[in-house]
């Protein structure tokens, strides 16, 4: 029999709130932030280059002569949440003749999901007996700071993977505020809860993990907290949420193919993506006039080699036929996957688009380590005191296994942005009182020491994987 009062010890959490007040004010000077940010920038539907202007043209393709029909949709693959809402944006423009709809609506909706973003952070990471209402809203100003540095173009231009990300954040969140305090009116949480991890899924297909991992996820969190039958509710409706939620792709896939199903077609999109994985270690796009190409490839040789194996052995694009490689080629793949894992630690495009090459990429490349550095001390840290929750451990990774999926494919940079918002989380609201036992000479030197060969070690693997640029090497360069 499975011992459930190991999962009830380890995923056991105090509730913890943001005032109404403060969520207020957040709310508002982060729409006035992000606003400020589309003015100063001022992209317009000319400059929606590749996924960015493939999701304006499909949306504008549900509202013609100012009528939504779904069925006029030009391409399914890409869902139909995110079209519609640059179909919505749109309408409002040419219909309505309000300019720079996008900028309000996204804008106003980012704001909403980075406030029930701020509200996780503080519910995992914060003690709030310790905090007053101004250190919050700092600690919450340090983390949206981080957030634009280091990913501004995810804000700017009109991509989703701030979107998704931010909606299966709020999507936990609302499992937990269901569990910690279970109240009737908590059944409509659950709801929610499947209504936005299903919005975040058909926005970026990989957040299927998420919709099936919270799904075992409820039934932890629920377990002795409720009585069963309550559980059971709470699991329906949460099913019931992401039915809701998948009714315009249930209508569009009926009307397509003739299929009552919720799921995007993709053509096995994740298969082709570890395949694309093996091949490159970075992709990003360039919207800059030094080259003839928009694509830019970071070609690893070991991976190209594994891959031209496969297409030779006429193995065809699938996860099984991936496995077969992985167990084909271990030491080869363990190199690969190695190499994908410290090229994560560098956020050197916070633009997404690149527009110039040669640009001072070094300072961004250290600011990226000292963060990625820092969390991890933090993290040893909590380990080393024993109050590490290895709740709140299990509950992370479940939020951020797509982006681990994601890992084995070829990293852009945009698909990485949810686990660097939970580290900016953590790091802001990290109770930095504690690090006084700890700070020594020793430990000083110690973690000086760990961190030069941390850097040195990750700079060479980047300036390698850069230097691999199709046609145009890269260097970490001044």
């Amino acid at each position: 029999m499975l011992d459930m009062s190991f999962w009830l010890k380890f995923l056991s959490f105090k509730m913890q709130r943001i005032s109404t007040k403060i969520n207020l004010y957040l709310f508002f000077s982060i729409f006035l932030v992000l606003l400020c940010m589309h003015f100063c920038f001022g992209i317009n539907e000319s400059q929606y280059y590749w996924d960015s202007g493939n999701y304006y043209i499909i949306g504008k393709s549900m509202f013609i002569d100012g009528k939504f029909s779904l069925f006029n949709i030009c391409s399914d693959f890409r869902g139909v949440v995110f079209p519609f809402f640059m179909g919505v944006c749109y309408w409002i423009e040419n219909t309505l003749h309000v300019n720079n709809a996008f900028y309000y609506l996204s804008s106003a909706i980012l704001s909403i999901l980075i406030c029930v973003f701020f509200n996780f952070t503080v519910l995992l990471f914060a003690n709030t007996r310790k905090l007053s209402g101004k250190s919050i809203v700092l600690r919450c100003y340090g983390a949206l700071a981080l957030l634009i540095i280091f990913f501004y173009g995810l804000i700017v231009y009109p991509l989703t993977d701030l979107y998704s990300a931010l909606l299966c954040i709020s999507s936990a969140y609302l499992l937990l505020v269901c569990f910690i305090e279970f109240k009737e009116l908590n059944y409509f949480l659950c709801l929610l809860s499947g209504c936005f991890i299903y919005l975040a899924y058909n926005i970026r297909p990989i957040y299927l993990l998420s919709l099936l991992v919270f799904s075992v996820l409820l039934f932890f969190l629920g377990y002795k907290r409720i009585q069963w039958y309550k559980l059971v509710i709470c699991e329906m409706l949460y099913c019931l949420g992401v039915a809701i939620a998948a009714i315009p792709q249930f209508i569009l896939n009926w009307h397509l193919y003739q299929e009552f199903s919720p799921w995007v077609k993709n053509d096995n999109l994740f298969a082709q993506q570890l395949y694309w994985g093996l091949q490159y270690s970075r992709y990003a796009t360039y919207t800059g006039s030094s080259l003839a190409t928009s694509k830019l490839f970071f070609i690893d040789e070991a991976g190209v080699q594994i891959a031209n194996e496969w297409v030779a052995l006429g193995y065809p694009v699938t996860l099984g036929s991936y496995i077969k490689m992985i167990i084909t080629h271990p030491l080869q793949y363990a190199g690969i996957l190695g190499r994908h894992i410290i090229n994560a630690f560098f956020i050197l495009f916070p633009e997404q688009y690149i527009t110039t090459l040669n640009k001072n990429t070094i300072i961004f490349a250290f600011i990226s380590l000292l963060v990625v550095f820092a969390g991890l001390v933090l993290i040893f840290v909590k380990t080393r005191q024993h109050t590490i929750s290895w709740g709140k451990c299990i509950l992370v990774f479940s939020v951020i296994l797509p982006s681990i999926a994601i890992l084995l494919g070829a990293v852009e940079e945009r698909f990485l942005v949810l686990p660097y918002l939970l580290l900016y989380g953590y790091i802001s609201f990290f109770d930095w009182s504690i690090l006084k036992s700890h700070i020594n000479k020793k430990s000083v030197v110690c973690t000086i020491c760990f961190l030069i060969v941390f850097c040195v070690i990750s700079i060479v693997v980047e300036n390698d994987i850069l230097s691999n640029l199709k046609d145009f090497p890269l260097h970490l360069m001044w």
